[in-house]
């Protein structure tokens, strides 16, 4: 199977005769250990964005025009039962610009810097997680004038949802 090779910014690491796998300060454990793993979990920053994007694009495109419309905006019955073009993709690209400006702050700067300050992989991503369903639900609200519990409740939903997929194929 084709493998990726860390690139030699990375602390090089050695496994020991136990299967402990330790850091390594010495050139020759450096030269000798090229760490690799699969190209399935080298997943790049746009493959996570597309993915995020596909997957959350249905939550919001369903449960967006009951927020919009919980909010007294105008939208009749049949575009709630049976959301319109215009409706489904007004919430579609709300949720989606969110999106745009949530997920790179997590990415590049959140998770990383929650990492380096309590340790771990899965606290510090689900501590993000919960500030971009903050800014996400706020955001959405705002630009559509819809109810704010809502509008959090969606973006909760759909960033749940996504982190789900990601997490199971990744």
């Amino acid at each position: 199977s084709a493998t990726w090779t860390a690139p030699t910014t990375r602390i090089p690491r050695t496994t020991t005769s136990s299967g402990t796998v330790v850091a390594s300060t010495s050139a020759t454990a450096a030269a000798s250990t090229k760490p690799t793993i699969p190209v399935a979990a080298d997943v790049s920053y746009l493959e996570a964005m597309l993915l995020t994007l596909v997957v959350e694009a249905p939550v919001w495109a369903l449960l967006l025009p009951l927020a919009v419309a919980a909010s007294g905006t105008p939208i009749t019955a049949a575009s709630v039962l049976r959301p319109g073009a215009r409706t489904a993709l007004r919430s579609v690209a709300a949720g989606s610009a969110a999106t745009l400006v949530t997920h790179p702050v997590l990415w590049f700067v959140a998770v990383p810097a929650l990492r380096g300050a309590i340790g771990g992989s899965v606290v510090p991503v689900l501590v993000a997680e919960v500030g971009a369903c903050l800014v996400e639900g706020l955001l959405v609200a705002w630009w559509l004038r819809g109810d704010r519990v809502t509008c959090l409740g969606a973006a909760t939903a759909a960033n749940a949802l996504s982190l789900a997929v990601g997490l199971a194929l990744w």
